[in-house]
C-alpha cells in the first residue's frame, strides 16, 4: 500500500526517479524473496520424516556386519538439501538391538576408485550422521570416508568440540559400490543416552567433497540444521 501511495505522490522529479529506483533495486527483490520463501515452506513440511526403527537381534552385539540388514528399516532419501530428485543410487538402513544402534550407508553404481579419500575426512567423499536427544542443540556429528577414517564433532550453540566417536565404523567396497556400516551403543549416542521406546533425532547427508548429494531430511540451508532433524522411534523388543 505504501508503495502504491509513493508512486502516486512522486509525480515530480527527483522523487519520481527515487521511487522507481527503490522499486527496481529493493522492493522487487523483496517480493521475489517472499515468494521464494513461501514456495520453500510448502516443500519443508512434507519432507520432515519419521521412521520406526525395528529391534533386530544381533548374534554378535556391536558388530554391524553380523546384523541381518534385511530386517532393518530403510529410509526415504532426497537429493541435495532442497528436496531435489535423487541422482545417485543411495540407500540408508537402520536397526537396533536394544543396546546398540546400527546404520548402513550404501551407494551403488559408483566406481570406488573414483571416490576422494586422501584429504581430511570432511573434504572427502563421506557420509555424515547427526544425532540429538531433541530437535535442536546440542547434537553430535560423525563422518566416515571411503578409507574408513572417522571424524566427530560435538556442537552446543556456538561451541564446537571434537567428539571421539565411541562406536565402530566398517567400510567395504565392491566392483561398483561402497558401503559404510556403523554401530554405537545407545547409551553413548546422546547426553543421557537413548532407550527403546524413545525417539532419536537424526539426519544423514551423503557428502561429495563438501557438496551434498543426498540426505534423509532436506535442510533447505546448510549441513547443520538441528531444527530439521527427523525422528527415529526405537521400537521396543517384543
Amino acid at each position: 500500500e505504501f508503495m502504491e501511495q509513493a508512486k502516486k505522490l512522486a509525480s515530480a522529479e527527483p522523487f519520481k526517479s527515487r521511487v522507481e529506483l527503490f522499486d527496481k533495486g529493493v522492493w522487487q527483490y523483496m517480493l521475489k524473496g517472499k515468494k521464494r520463501a513461501a514456495e520453500l515452506e510448502t516443500l519443508k513440511s512434507p519432507s520432515m520424516q519419521q521412521c520406526a526403527v525395528p529391534c533386530v537381534e544381533n548374534p554378535v552385539p556391536g558388530d554391524p556386519d553380523r546384523l541381518d540388514w534385511n530386517k532393518a528399516a530403510q529410509l526415504n532419501l532426497y537429493g541435495g538439501l532442497r528436496a531435489e530428485p535423487m541422482k545417485r543410487q543411495l540407500q540408508v538402513k537402520v536397526a537396533h538391538d536394544g543396546t546398540w544402534i546400527y546404520f548402513q550407508y550404501l551407494e551403488n553404481k559408483v566406481d570406488p576408485a573414483s571416490l576422494a579419500k586422501n584429504n581430511i575426512v570432511w573434504l572427502n567423499d563421506e557420509w555424515e550422521s547427526f544425532f540429538a536427544g531433541q530437535r535442536g542443540m546440542p547434537y553430535k556429528q560423525v563422518a566416515v570416508d571411503p578409507a574408513g577414517k572417522v571424524a566427530g564433532t560435538n556442537k552446543d550453540g556456538t561451541v564446537t568440540d571434537s567428539w571421539d566417536f565411541p562406536g565402530k565404523a566398517k567400510v567395504s567396497s565392491g566392483k561398483d559400490s561402497w558401503c559404510v556400516r556403523i554401530a554405537v551403543r545407545m547409551s553413548d549416542l546422546v547426553p543421557g543416552g537413548i532407550k527403546p521406546g524413545e525417539t532419536l533425532y537424526y539426519n544423514v547427508i551423503r557428502s561429495v567433497k563438501t557438496q551434498a548429494a543426498g540426505c534423509w531430511i532436506p535442510t533447505f540451508s546448510g549441513y547443520h540444521a538441528p531444527d530439521r532433524f527427523g525422528e527415529l522411534y526405537l521400537v521396543p523388543k517384543r
